[in-house]
């Protein structure tokens, strides 16, 4: 799997080298609401190989990257805990707007909601909510960022019965205020496809969820983990010039009869092949219905045609 838009001969560094430092620190009597909610940084940092000698000879500059290394990016996720005896949302509403509108989509009167339950196969524990995830530019088009968020929720979310996250722009660009409502929108769906490629599927107002209980989760964990040893390979086998394996394949093309104007920004190289997002589709007979992305990459066709063995006929649409 591999959501790269660029050749691995541009990276700045092996990626696999790169090193996720998590940090946490509370007073040893939590005040306030530090028991229900815990902010957790995750480092993504980059270090000098001690073995490694530079062509015009190591400088302090190096011994520094051995010993601390440099930061090529950063993620930051927040664990809200459950049986505190604290209002969650309230919590939440404390800290920030961004966690708020989380927590009023998943909870109601304080508990999870009627859909969220629903929505999570065991809907009992805590809850990890990926906030941020932030890349230096040297490394972004590469497709790390799924990768790096995959692996901070396997190490953070034990305990926890699902992850949530609302796709959003972690960096704002100079025109800010000349960006369009499509253009969020445009962005907004590629970032929620990049979460959706680790397991994140769409819920209510905009908040995707994950579900830790599932396998699916740590097959595309897997798969990620699969790109970036790939990634580092091809790296590799261009500074060593010497004939590269293929380079880590490009996002694969959606199932065809993808609509052509009925969904709005969302493009085909926004989804992934098991996505569960529901889509408009067009059949060559001419039907116009809506379809989960991962039921057309099984084969489903058209619940319309009269050959479809669907078990639920859909309205034709006008």
């Amino acid at each position: 799997m591999s959501l790269a838009r660029r050749p691995a001969s541009e990276l700045p560094g092996d990626p696999a080298r790169l090193r996720l430092v998590y940090s946490h620190g509370h007073p040893a009597v939590p005040y306030e609401d530090e028991d229900t909610l815990e902010n957790w940084h995750v480092s993504i940092r980059a270090y000098h190989d001690e073995e490694e000698e530079c062509a015009g000879g190591c400088t302090d500059a190096c011994r520094q990257l051995i010993d601390n290394g440099s930061e090529a990016g950063w993620l930051r996720l927040w664990r809200l805990r459950d049986y505190t005896g604290a209002d969650r949302w309230m919590v939440a509403d404390a800290q920030s707007g961004d966690l708020e509108s989380i927590a009023a989509t998943v909870l109601d009167d304080g508990e999870y909601s009627g859909a969220f339950q629903e929505a999570i196969d065991c809907p009992v524990g805590d809850l990890l909510i990926l906030d941020r995830v932030f890349l230096a530019r040297p490394w972004r088009g590469f497709g790390l960022g799924p990768v790096f968020a995959a692996e901070a929720i396997r190490r953070l979310s034990g305990g926890c019965c699902a992850v949530a996250a609302e796709p959003g722009m972690a960096e704002w660009p100079e025109n800010r205020d000349e960006l369009s409502d499509a253009d969020r929108a445009t962005a907004n769906a590629k970032i929620a496809a990049l979460w959706e490629s680790i397991g994140f599927h769409a819920f209510h107002s905009g908040v995707q969820l994950l579900d830790t209980s599932l396998q699916e989760p740590i097959d595309l964990h897997r798969a990620h983990r699969k790109h970036l040893e790939d990634l580092s390979a091809a790296y590799r086998a261009h500074l060593e010039g010497r004939p590269a394996l293929p380079e880590p394949a490009t996002t694969p093309p959606a199932p065809p009869q993808w609509h052509p104007t009925r969904n709005a920004a969302l493009l085909p190289t926004h989804v992934t092949p098991h996505s569960r997002r529901v889509v408009w589709w067009l059949c060559p007979e001419g039907h116009t219905t809506e379809d989960s992305v991962a039921d057309r990459t099984k084969g489903l066709v058209c619940q319309q045609c009269p050959n479809s063995r669907r078990r639920r006929a859909v309205p034709a649409t006008p």
